[in-house]
């Protein structure tokens, strides 16, 4: 028996959120994995990138990327290629998410009693677990949207978004 291949433009739509798939899988999200969730779509970050960042990264008005965490090994390692070292100018909306991103990580590092130089910890002040996040947004986008998504998705949304606003690809 012969397989029939994915048309190419139903590929390309799973490589994206559209608007309204956004704001419906954002919609009751676990606030954690809500904050997370927003942070990647505003920066086109990594999740490992993410992941690594530390506070020191985050200062002013950009958001300095010089590393990644690797969980197959757990250890930080440099990005994944010399262009993705990088600088990211913080918006508004995301200064509002990190705004956000702070007061909470502050709430729980009180109430647990952790300390931790990393952006957002887990719990316990250690790395965010990626495998915990990636399993929610599986889950959750797959009740809310009826498909599977990834984080890396967030990545290819930003993009879409720019391009539908007219900005230059370079």
């Amino acid at each position: 028996a012969y397989f029939q291949d994915t048309p190419e433009k139903e590929r390309i739509q799973d490589k994206y959120l559209e608007t309204w798939e956004l704001k419906r899988l954002l919609d009751n999200m676990d606030y954690r994995w809500l904050l997370v969730s927003r942070f990647l779509v505003l920066t086109v970050m990594r999740i490992g990138e993410l992941i690594a960042l530390e506070r020191t990264d985050v200062w002013g008005s950009m958001i300095r990327i010089t590393k990644t965490y690797d969980g197959n090994n757990h250890i930080v390692t440099p990005p994944k290629s010399f262009d993705s070292r990088r600088e990211i100018h913080v918006q508004p909306e995301l200064r509002e998410c990190i705004e956000e991103i702070n007061r909470y990580v502050k709430d729980f590092k009180e109430k647990a009693g952790v300390e931790s130089d990393l952006f957002f910890p887990d719990f316990n002040g250690s790395y965010l677990p990626y495998p915990s996040y990636s399993k929610y947004l599986r889950e959750h986008s797959e009740n809310v949207l009826g498909r599977r998504v990834t984080p890396h998705i967030f990545r290819h949304t930003h993009t879409s978004f720019l391009a539908a606003a007219g900005v230059p690809l370079d």
